[in-house]
């Protein structure tokens, strides 16, 4: 190969390498470019973020607007429940402070059985929820012998003696989820002995409303405190 033909190769060879990079860096700046875009894309605006809480201040506000309001003079808060209803053993309830910071909704269960029969008190200190869709087994934590201790707590009346809990939703979603998508709904208390609740329709669509209001709270829980103001006292 004479000393011209030798040039003439090396000089392809740089130019093979040179063209080379040049495609693998155009290609990486591409990807980067087209990873930016998506990743820019799917975060939302700021409109979407302020109309998806503007959404769930709605859900509240309408909830709480069909439920029961009480004002505490003391603790300077409102508290809705669910309205008045013939069942006494499932209930939700929230509460809204001066600053319009909500706080729940907590689920409240309740049995009574008669004062005179302590033979078939239940002291329960589990909760089995179950219907067509499956089951799910809540222990309640720091409860001694299914009487006190932990959320569970037991009130006698002149007539009755009552165990009752008041329960975070987010500990026994997936259990509310179960009542409130499947038929035949029933909590079974479990403890010393056994009682099962066939949930109402009417209970059913409290427990609705309740994982309704969670969600909403999850989304945003800082609420217009005149807007609150004005649903109670309508």
């Amino acid at each position: 190969m004479t000393p011209k033909q030798r040039l003439i190769a090396v000089l392809i060879s740089i130019g093979v390498v040179v063209g080379t990079t040049y495609g693998c860096t155009h290609n990486d700046t591409n990807e980067l470019v087209q990873s930016t875009t998506s990743t820019t894309a799917s975060a939302p605006s700021a409109q979407e973020t302020a109309q998806k809480k503007e959404n769930a201040h709605n859900t509240i506000y309408q909830i709480f607007a069909n439920s029961a309001a009480r004002y505490d003079k003391v603790e300077k808060n409102y508290r809705f429940s669910n309205p008045v209803t013939n069942s006494a053993v499932v209930n939700w309830s929230a509460y809204v402070d001066q600053s319009g910071k909500l706080t729940g909704p907590l689920i409240t269960f309740r049995t009574s059985q008669p004062i005179t029969l302590s033979t078939e008190w239940i002291f329960w200190d589990e909760v089995v929820f179950s219907s067509s869709t499956g089951k799910f087994d809540y222990k309640m934590p720091g409860v001694i012998a299914g009487q006190s201790g932990g959320d569970k707590y037991i009130s006698l009346t002149e007539q009755c003696a009552n165990e009752y809990a008041t329960i975070s939703i987010r500990d026994i979603h997936q259990g509310l989820t179960i009542l409130t998508t499947g038929t035949d709904p029933i909590m079974r208390f479990k403890g010393e002995r056994i009682y099962d609740y066939e949930l109402t329709e009417e209970d059913v669509t409290n427990l609705k409303n309740s994982l309704a209001l969670f969600d909403a709270r999850n989304i945003d829980n800082q609420l217009d405190f005149a807007k609150i103001q004005e649903i109670a006292n309508k």
